[in-house]
């Protein structure tokens, strides 16, 4: 049996609150998101959302990401004005993992941008 792929748009972004600077990571295809105290830990924490969530979906016989929307308006506006990183991203997933996951369009937007 082949596995679904699935392609996801990523979008960075720095924040900056009086605790330190945390890196978001917000999935715009479907609004899932973390955030880490690095670019690394961003990109890891999105991951373990993702790997989770088709796990959830799985085993409750939805499709992956059944019934969660796309990201707000907002992201997809930032997106836009976002510098493209250099290569798209593979996501590592379970040999059992019912689907393959890339973010194939990765854009980064540091603090007071």
């Amino acid at each position: 049996m082949s596995r679904k792929e699935l392609t996801l748009s990523v979008l960075f972004l720095q924040d900056v609150t009086n605790h330190g600077i945390y890196w978001i990571a917000q999935c715009l295809e479907y609004d899932i998101v973390a955030q880490g105290k690095s670019l690394t830990d961003a990109r890891k924490a999105l991951e373990r959302t993702v790997v989770g969530q088709l796990f959830i979906d799985q085993r409750m016989g939805k499709q992956p990401f059944e019934g969660i929307g796309q990201a707000p308006a907002w992201y997809f506006k930032k997106f836009e004005t976002a510098e493209r990183l250099a290569s798209p991203e593979q996501f590592t997933l379970p040999n059992n993992s019912p689907v393959e996951v890339r973010a194939n369009d990765v854009r980064l937007i540091a603090a007071g941008v």
